[in-house]
């Protein structure tokens, strides 16, 4: 390839380069002939902000934990601040409802939620934030 000669498109991949300059000459390393393609990664991405989401909810029976006072204190280590992160409502689970009769309820459901979709976020209201749920099924 001589300096002044047109490239021709025809022969040439749609992501790959040519150049008429002998220092980067494509012909003679693969390096320059892809380079076009090695910014694509920085330009795209393979996420989708997609995302498919399942949900169980069980049921359970919770308990009422004796205060710190009439705690068992050496089970923590005598660390109060551990026991407040442990037991923060004052309650612990128990067993979930029904599993001694055999008779577990759980309600599932699956929903596919669509983050490209702009809605409105704020603490205690509900604005659009169902527009960005595509589908939304509950499972028997």
């Amino acid at each position: 390839k001589e300096a002044g000669k047109q490239l021709s498109p025809s022969n040439q991949s749609l992501l790959a380069a040519q150049s008429l300059e002998p220092y980067r000459d494509a012909s003679r390393n693969t390096f320059f002939r892809y380079q076009p393609l090695t910014r694509l990664a920085n330009l795209t991405t393979t996420r989708s902000n997609v995302f498919a989401v399942w949900v169980t909810i069980g049921f359970f029976e919770v308990e009422e934990v004796p205060s710190w006072a009439n705690a068992n204190q050496a089970n923590f280590n005598n660390n109060q601040a551990l026991y407040n992160r442990v037991y923060p409502d004052g309650y612990a689970f128990g067993r979930e409802a029904g599993s001694e009769t055999g008779d577990v309820r759980r309600l599932r459901g699956f929903a596919i939620i669509d983050r490209t979709i702009p809605v409105a976020f704020e603490p205690g209201q509900d604005h659009n934030s169902r527009k960005a749920i595509r589908l939304m099924r509950r499972i028997e």
